[in-house]
């Protein structure tokens, strides 16, 4: 590469990484608050209740209440990738309550989570046509 060329790539990546900062700084936060080298800090209703707390402060962070196999109420903490008027995808953590293992994360891009949102609405269509067993 020539003096010029090396210039604008260092440029280019050094915009790349602020633009990479942005996108995963919700995520990064999340991470150092919960993680220490590589490990989760907490397990259980520990961890719910902390991450209820960083939830409030973190108003784009959003946290739901689910049921796992073991019929104890756990939760789903959506996390998204985004950057001012650009999305990128969203990070989900299932935090188990009561059977001592570690929370798991996936990660849905957009057309997982069109794909996802489809799936629920024709759920939810489904229910409302159904009697609900209990609310």
């Amino acid at each position: 590469m020539t003096k010029k060329e090396r210039a604008q790539y260092r440029a280019r990546m050094k915009q790349e990484d602020k633009h990479s900062k942005e996108l995963y700084a919700l995520w990064h936060a999340f991470l150092r608050r919960f993680q220490q080298r590589q490990q989760w800090k907490y397990k259980g209703w520990e961890m719910m209740e902390r991450v209820w707390d960083f939830a409030e402060k973190h108003r784009d962070v959003v946290v739901l209440r689910c049921d796992d196999d073991k019929h104890t109420s756990s939760m789903l903490v959506l996390i998204p990738h985004r950057r001012r008027s650009e999305w990128f995808g969203l990070t989900v953590v299932f935090v188990p309550q009561c059977t001592g293992e570690d929370p798991t994360c996936f990660f849905l891009y957009p057309c997982h989570l069109s794909t996802l949102v489809k799936c629920l609405n024709r759920f939810e269509a489904i229910q409302k046509k159904t009697p609900a067993r209990r609310k």
